[in-house]
């Protein structure tokens, strides 16, 4: 979803930082000393953690890129000084208009200025609030219990597939109280697809299909039913039994003329919002969800260790609530450590508009600032054997000795993910829902490595067996 300001990487100059790069044997392939290549974007982002350095300073396609790899001078950045910078040019070109595609999100809050950002989230914003929370928790639970329902004992599941059904009725059922009904198999396929191929250039994305419109077809689909729920909502009003929801904060909005500076709420405004919403808010616990399966099928003893805190709080029998969550904190570090080692939002950019300086560093406007969740999350300085799965990370003792921008799923400061606390709360409730009765065996034992696109994908299916547990006497 994120890191487009290192797809068109020419690494035909050294890199630079606070050591020594000379002797970082990490960086060698991408010096002047080796003939020009075009890394991956993954490749890159291992090495500058690697150097476990606060910054590195790169030129990308003749342009100066500052990575920015410190918590500290990350706050800055996104915090601080977060009115020095703007949304990345690259990024929110190729996410935004994707060349004149239908599939791109347009002036969502992905790709808006900062601007229009602060007040898409000054109106948005209501929709997670605690009493929403409260009763968000219910519907996630309802429909992952649901999902859990239909698996039946020794079925394969691709976990994939699995969680982008259950996260695309969630992400529908609690932000536009809808039930997808007879399109949900190709709305929840579209998005699928949407998410696989999106934040590439329209060229990449067309590339080895032989219909170069099916990525064209597919947002137009999920645009016409987003549109068709806004026609029916104008004329019909809220649905009996439920709440305000996000399109109806936005009809409003539209029918009072509220304009909040450069935010108006045009019908096309309002497509770009839900558009954004309904990906990400389908593509991102799809992923996030789908590593922490993974990563406990790989460490069976987690597993066990969550489907034993679920059954001494009586969660595996009774409705989950936001007390209920409380008292399963090991589950939470579980899915918090499977953010930290795949966090679905990898790398996002920034773009100087003033010269600015962060820390030591005088960042002069034009220069394009890389944080990257993924890199700063493998600092060995900042958490020990990165590589390794260890929830007791966030053990609440260790996690406050943390600085709070060490660990950066949902980013941070004034354009920080607007439901951050929704997503943790979304993953806390379904691995509860899940685990207290069922076993995950993977099928294979080979190693899944991540796939750098939209999001931070597999790369490739990740199928296991479901074994339902015994149930207590």
């Amino acid at each position: 979803m994120r890191a487009q300001t290192l797809d068109a990487t020419e690494t035909n100059s050294p890199l630079n930082s606070q050591s020594d790069l000379n002797n970082e044997s990490n960086l060698n392939n991408l010096s002047n000393d080796k003939p020009a290549r075009r890394p991956g974007r993954l490749e890159l982002l291992d090495a500058v953690a690697a150097m476990d350095v606060p910054f590195v300073q790169h030129e990308i396609a003749h342009r100066p890129v500052l990575f920015v790899n410190d918590p500290e001078l990350i706050a800055q950045v996104l915090h601080a000084h977060a009115a020095s910078f703007e949304k990345s040019e690259f990024q929110k070109r190729v996410m935004g208009v994707a060349e004149g595609s239908e599939t791109g999100l347009g002036n969502g809050m992905l790709t808006s200025s900062n601007a229009v950002n602060k007040a898409q989230r000054k109106l948005m914003g209501r929709i997670f609030s605690p009493a929403a929370m409260r009763r968000h928790v219910h519907e996630v639970a309802a429909l992952a219990t649901a999902e859990r329902d239909r698996w039946a004992d020794g079925a394969i599941v691709e976990l994939g597939e699995a969680f982008m059904r259950l996260s695309t009725r969630v992400v529908a059922r609690t932000l536009f109280s809808w039930d997808l009904g007879s399109d949900e198999e190709r709305i929840v396929d579209d998005l699928a697809l949407i998410g696989s191929l999106l934040g590439r250039s329209a060229a990449q994305r067309r590339a080895g299909w032989e219909d170069p419109t099916v990525i064209e077809r597919a947002g137009a689909f999920i645009e016409e039913r987003l549109m068709a729920k806004v026609a029916e909502r104008r004329s019909a009003g809220m649905p009996d039994g439920y709440a305000a929801d996000v399109i109806d904060l936005l009809l409003h909005a539209q029918a009072e003329g509220t304009a909040d500076g450069e935010y108006v709420v045009t019908d096309r405004q309002i497509r770009d919002d839900l558009v954004t919403l309904f990906i990400t808010g389908a593509e991102n616990p799809r992923n996030a969800l789908t590593w922490t399966l993974y990563l406990l099928g790989r460490h069976p003893e987690a597993a066990q260790q969550i489907r034993d805190e679920v059954r001494a709080a009586g969660a595996d029998t009774a409705d989950i609530t936001l007390d209920t969550l409380q008292r399963l904190p090991y589950t939470l570090q579980v899915f918090k450590e499977a953010l930290r080692l795949y966090p679905p939002g990898y790398a996002f950019g920034r773009r100087a508009i003033a010269d600015v300086r962060i820390g030591t560093i005088d960042v002069a406007a034009g220069t394009e600032v890389v944080v990257s969740p993924y890199a700063l999350h493998r600092r060995a300085s900042l958490f020990e054997r990165p590589l390794e799965f260890d929830p007791s990370r966030f053990d609440k003792s260790r996690e406050s000795q943390r600085h709070q921008c060490a660990f950066l799923p949902f980013g941070v400061g004034p354009r920080g993910c607007i439901g951050g606390g929704f997503a943790l709360m979304e993953g806390h409730t379904i691995l509860a829902t899940l685990l207290g009765s069922l076993q995950f065996v993977l099928v294979s034992n080979a190693a899944v490595l991540p796939e750098p696109r939209m999001t931070l994908r597999p790369g490739g299916p990740v199928p296991v067996v479901v074994r339902r547990e015994v149930a207590r006497g």
